[in-house]
């Protein structure tokens, strides 16, 4: 019985193989689009969720504060970057 392989193994050897390569034949073919949506899944609102990867020392700076202060640690580095860039701002406006 194969195992499949686990999903980061899995793109790292697709993304190493040519187009031609791949094995599609399980892919149905779209024949028929009259019913295809453009535009369907976008959102004008919408905001991306980037992870933003903090050192040890700063995460617990922040976490330590944040929870002193009764706010979340996400509100507290929004506050902290937010101040950060006004006074980037500031000093590149003279």
């Amino acid at each position: 019985m194969n195992k499949p392989d686990k999903p980061q193994n899995e793109l790292s050897r697709l993304s190493q193989m040519s187009d031609d390569e791949i094995d599609t034949s399980d892919i149905p073919v779209v024949q028929d689009w009259r019913r295809a949506e453009r535009g369907r899944f976008y959102h004008s609102d919408a905001t991306d969720n980037l992870p933003l990867y903090l050192d040890k020392d700063v995460l617990e700076f922040i976490t330590q504060r944040a929870r002193d202060r009764g706010i979340q640690p996400h509100e507290l580095a929004n506050e902290m970057l937010k101040k950060d860039i006004e006074m980037v701002r500031s000093a590149e406006a003279q």
